[in-house]
């Protein structure tokens, strides 16, 4: 579980408690929203998604010739691959980002 230290902060424990409430109703109205289609908030569930992570080991292990992963999108679509990365840095394959339209990093 994730704990924030807030030790060294001044004064924020009184600010994040006058603000509890809206955060809590944030909160609540996220979760309430992230099973509806189309909500694109499948990212909350990815701590606990144990099967993605095996599909993903299979995948590797059925294709053991992929030296290369390229992601072509724009919009922090690299965040969840670089994560992958992270996760396969022994594995030999290079990871590639075209997370933007510029032509000249796109060459390289």
């Amino acid at each position: 579980m994730l704990r924030l230290d807030t030790r060294f902060l001044k004064d924020f424990p009184e600010a994040l408690s006058r603000h509890a409430p809206l955060l809590k109703e944030a909160r609540e109205r996220l979760l309430a929203k992230r099973k509806a289609p189309g909500s694109m908030l499948g990212w909350m569930d990815l701590p606990e998604d144990t099967e993605t992570l095996r599909e993903v080991r299979r995948y590797r292990e059925a294709n053991p010739w992929v030296e290369d992963f390229v992601l072509v999108g724009i919009g922090g679509s690299a965040l969840g691959p670089k994560a992958l990365e992270a996760a396969f840095n022994e594995s030999g394959v290079r990871f590639h980002y075209l997370d933007h339209v510029e032509p000249e990093p796109v060459l390289r």
